[in-house]
């Protein structure tokens, strides 16, 4: 699986090579940040409050926007399956250990809008998935 993310706040963009479960994943992110992987190749990154991010893999992309308020932390976003192969994209992800998950898109053109709230406002994950 291919994908990469790219950081939309100016001058902390940063360029690096991560091995994925298939090939390499080129990421691009802030330099805060870490590329991860998440469980079967799944992409996304180790975030901070106040990032956005874009995410891109094989069969789908996902955007989303975190901020933090009084001990809680909201990530808003969207993602969308862009192939009919029969798959479905997803985003998952905790924050301080608790963790959330968006429904799935799916056929090939839908878009899931959603946002979730969860405690605590440290150790971001947030990770899009092709399942």
């Amino acid at each position: 699986m291919v994908g990469h993310t790219k950081d939309r706040r100016r001058g902390r963009l940063a360029g690096r090579l991560v091995a994925a479960v298939i090939g390499l994943v080129a990421v691009a992110g802030p330099s805060t940040a870490l590329a991860a992987q998440g469980t079967g190749g799944d992409i996304g990154t180790q975030a901070s409050c106040g990032d956005t991010e874009d995410v891109y893999i094989n069969g789908g992309e996902a955007h989303w926007t975190i901020n933090c308020s009084g001990g809680e932390t909201t990530i808003s976003g969207w993602h969308k399956d862009t192939k009919a192969d029969g798959r479905c994209v997803q985003v998952y992800g905790s924050v301080s250990g608790n963790s959330f998950i968006t429904p799935r898109a799916c056929p090939s053109g839908e878009r899931e809008i959603w946002s979730r709230t969860v405690s605590g406002t440290s150790n971001i994950k947030v990770y899009a998935r092709t399942l």
